[in-house]
């Protein structure tokens, strides 16, 4: 059965950049639910798990390259 682990993932990048740093994809007073940075960025990240999972992703969904190298080189900033 193939599947994708989006909260090891989300849990991942909230610690390479910081959960302080991470607020700046919620709303201001809701830490429930993303703005539209964050959906961009949690969209982004479960058509990349999809396309690693089951590689013939391309067929439903693509990942935004310019959205994926920005998630990299921010969390590779934030980890010095």
């Amino acid at each position: 059965m193939l599947y994708i682990n989006l909260n090891r993932e989300s849990i991942n990048y909230v610690n390479a950049i910081s959960a302080t740093l991470s607020c700046r994809y919620n709303y201001i007073t809701d830490y429930m639910h993303l703005n539209p940075y964050g959906i961009l960025l949690v969209g982004n990240m479960v058509s990349l798990l999809i396309d690693g999972s089951l590689g013939q992703a391309r067929e439903w969904t693509t990942p935004n390259v310019t959205i994926a190298a920005e998630s990299r080189m921010e969390c590779t900033f934030f980890r010095r």
